[in-house]
């Protein structure tokens, strides 16, 4: 179960605009782009956890030498294994972990389709109500044939925890992540709390034993760690070269703060201002 938006708020509006591209930026997610050594788990670790099915990529080698060594993952499983290694830092047995993710890795079709088209449709139509009756019949059909080859492409890839992931992309909020020794879920919104049609599920699940870790640092290790393209990283949170600049800013050890002012002389060009971080042993006395 989860308390977390069907489909997120930019996929809702990018499916209108451009289901191609959208489609494109999906697909381009399951692509293998991540190695072992920016995954900062060990190969023996990857092993092990295959072993007791909580990992099914078919990229990771059986036995070790078995393959070369340069192995990739994309980015669903990057995220997928950092949450077994949260989880494992909590000493959840692997039998949980393994039944979590039989869990998660559920097809979402029945879960997103009736909202997905629903949305799309209501906020397309109320854009167009100024439109004659004849060409609005129309355009609601173009609407649905739209639909129908987005969901087609998608129905069969689409996960419930790789729909977890795009939330995390897009709206980066702090959600946790509740689990039960038998695998049963609950993703909650910490600020908001469970949706009002789930309340009653969140208030029965935590009648029960569970453990809980935060999901949004799942997401800044792409960020934090240093080991992953800034490329990529642009690519996955859709950064503007302005973004990447102060991200580079704030990842050096020396910079504390990083203040961004507008310069209205030129143009509206955006200043970017860094405040090193002072070495407290410059002021001690000799």
């Amino acid at each position: 179960m989860h308390s977390f938006s069907s489909l997120p708020d930019w996929y809702l509006h990018e499916s209108q605009v451009d289901a191609q591209s959208l489609n494109r930026y999906v697909s381009e997610l399951y692509a293998p782009r991540f190695s072992v050594s920016q995954m900062g788990v060990s190969r023996q670790e990857l092993l092990y956890w295959r072993q007791k099915g909580i990992l099914d990529n078919p990229d990771f080698p059986s036995e070790i030498g078995k393959q070369k060594s340069w192995v990739k993952v994309n980015v669903f499983d990057f995220c997928w294994i950092q949450v077994v290694v949260a989880l494992r830092k909590l000493n959840a047995p692997l039998e949980t972990i393994a039944a979590l993710k039989s869990e998660v890795t559920r097809q979402t079709e029945m879960i997103f389709t009736d909202a997905f088209v629903s949305r799309i449709i209501t906020e397309a139509t109320n854009q167009a109500a100024s439109i004659n009756p004849h060409v609005l019949q129309h355009f609601e059909k173009a609407i649905n044939e739209k639909l129908d080859e987005v969901l087609s492409q998608l129905k069969s890839t689409l996960s419930i925890f790789n729909l977890l992931v795009l939330n995390m992309l897009s709206n980066k909020k702090p959600y946790s992540l509740l689990v039960q020794p038998n695998g049963s879920f609950f993703v909650l919104d910490v600020l908001n709390g469970p949706e009002s049609t789930m309340v009653d599920a969140y208030v029965d699940f935590i009648q029960n034993p569970f453990i809980s870790i935060p999901l949004l640092p799942i997401t800044k290790v792409f960020i934090n760690n240093a080991g992953i393209k800034k490329a990529d990283v642009k690519w996955l949170f859709n950064l503007t070269d302005a973004e990447v600049t102060l991200l580079e800013l704030l990842q050096k050890e020396d910079i504390q703060e990083v203040r961004v002012r507008l310069n209205n002389r030129r143009k509206g060009e955006i200043l970017i201002e860094t405040i090193k971080q002072l070495d407290p042993a410059a002021f001690e006395k000799k």
